[in-house]
């Protein structure tokens, strides 16, 4: 995936509004995907004066925070069940890939979108194209009967060795 251009707005000291950031975010790569963390909240509701995202790749949001981010998905026979505490947002950008849970499956196309909530899930993309998915990760509650189960994945993503 190639870098993605981001435009941060915000205000000025005489409080007009103004273009804070113009750059280019850098993927980074973990177990052969690629995501492009685009925008990370510290709480919301959102501090617009003073919140603001340092760049890190954090699996989760910050506890009542959020993440916008990009992932690329190679063709992969490998996939990874995991829960997170979160509430997700989910829309097929390009290509197609499976949404597996405990009991069942379904094939996402361009423009599909899932909203995931807190269940044990993986992602698998059968095709012989990448698939690239558009993310809002919303903090949430996590279910008390079923603990978020990230043992196997470290908050920071970038710690991960390559595939």
């Amino acid at each position: 995936m190639k870098p993605i251009r981001r435009i941060v707005t915000g205000h000025n000291t005489a409080g007009n509004s103004v273009f804070l950031q113009d750059d280019n975010n850098s993927p980074t790569v973990t177990r052969g995907v690629t995501i492009t963390n685009l925008w990370q909240s510290a709480k919301v509701p959102v501090d617009n004066a003073t919140d603001y995202f340092d760049g890190s790749a954090m699996v989760e949001p910050p506890e009542t925070g959020a993440i916008f981010r990009l992932i690329e998905c190679p063709p992969s026979p490998a996939k990874h069940m995991h829960r997170t505490a979160t509430l997700d947002y989910a829309m097929v950008l390009e290509g197609e890939i499976w949404a597996i849970l405990d009991t069942g499956e379904r094939l996402l196309r361009q423009h599909d979108t899932l909203i995931q909530r807190g269940t044990m899930h993986a992602w698998q993309n059968r095709s012989d194209q990448p698939a690239l998915l558009l993310f809002v990760l919303l903090d949430a509650e996590a279910l008390p009967e079923l603990p978020p189960d990230l043992s196997s994945l470290p908050p920071d993503l970038s710690s991960l060795p390559p595939p």
